[in-house]
């Protein structure tokens, strides 16, 4: 992928609910760009004379100021809130959980960052995931050759 566009693609895919509103899709695709911008401006402010390995260096410190930003974001496990209620005895409460891809290796994963005996879900979330859960399903199959199918 070589284009911003192509990266909003994939993002919009695995991130943005297809539930989503208009102006939900706009905002997040104008933030999207706008973060895109930031990282042109800098590389294009760098003076002229900076060195190959100067500016991998700096490439290398935005992707992970990137990181600990989306890690942050993602702060898995217990939330301590019960924001529908206790739905069973030994509900333990929300849970902040991520899907993960391993394209090389064809494999994905869900993370709970703790461990877990059971989670239940509203409908609309239960297709949320099942969305991104396929989404990532073909970013597998894309790499590994295979036919994608819609669901």
């Amino acid at each position: 992928m070589n284009t911003v566009q192509e990266k909003w693609d994939e993002y919009e895919r695995m991130v943005v609910p297809v539930k989503a509103g208009p102006n939900q899709r706009l905002e997040t695709r104008r933030g999207f760009y706008a973060g895109a911008f930031s990282v042109l401006c800098i590389v294009g402010e760098l003076p002229a004379d900076t060195s190959e390995d100067a500016g991998a260096m700096i490439l290398q410190g935005l992707k992970e100021e990137i990181l600990v930003f989306t890690e942050l974001q993602q702060q898995l496990g217990a939330t301590g809130e019960y924001p529908d209620g206790k739905s069973r005895e030994d509900d333990e409460g929300e849970i902040k959980l991520a899907v993960r891809a391993n394209v090389e290796k064809g494999l994905i994963g869900m993370e709970f960052g703790k461990p877990v005996a059971w989670v239940m879900f509203k409908a609309e979330e239960a297709r949320n995931l099942a969305e991104v859960l396929i989404a990532n399903a073909e970013r597998v199959e894309r790499k590994h050759g295979k036919r994608t199918r819609k669901v």
